[in-house]
């Protein structure tokens, strides 16, 4: 152990400029994991019947679109999804991983504009 320290002690580190190579590597490390875009997010829901029934232990079909500007926007990606509900009629999903109708999930600008 003590040769490990002796042989530290031989090179001679500006402690200033360590700080400052330190906190910029972090920063730039912070800032690349910020601009990474969304690979999907969660979505959960209540699936129920005509009589407003929760529907459990059902298969079901759910189709995602993601409009842009409006909800009368252009269709920038669709995707399908075919999740079973629990017992009380719950499904969750990711949207941006399911069976891909058209568009691309990773190209979608989020900062550009609204989306629905």
């Amino acid at each position: 152990m003590k040769n490990i320290i002796l042989n530290f002690k031989r090179y001679k580190i500006n402690k200033s400029a360590l700080i400052i190579l330190l906190t910029l590597h972090f920063s730039l490390i912070t800032l690349h994991l910020k601009a990474q875009p969304p690979q999907g997010f969660s979505y959960q829901a209540i699936i129920t019947d005509e009589m407003d029934m929760p529907l459990a232990n059902t298969a079901v079909g759910m189709r995602v679109t993601i409009l842009e500007d409006s909800e009368e926007g252009r269709p920038v990606y669709v995707e399908t999804h075919t999740p079973a509900t629990d017992p009380i009629g719950h499904v969750s999903l990711i949207v941006g991983a399911g069976d891909v109708v058209s568009g691309d999930f990773a190209s979608i600008v989020w900062g550009a504009g609204g989306y629905w």
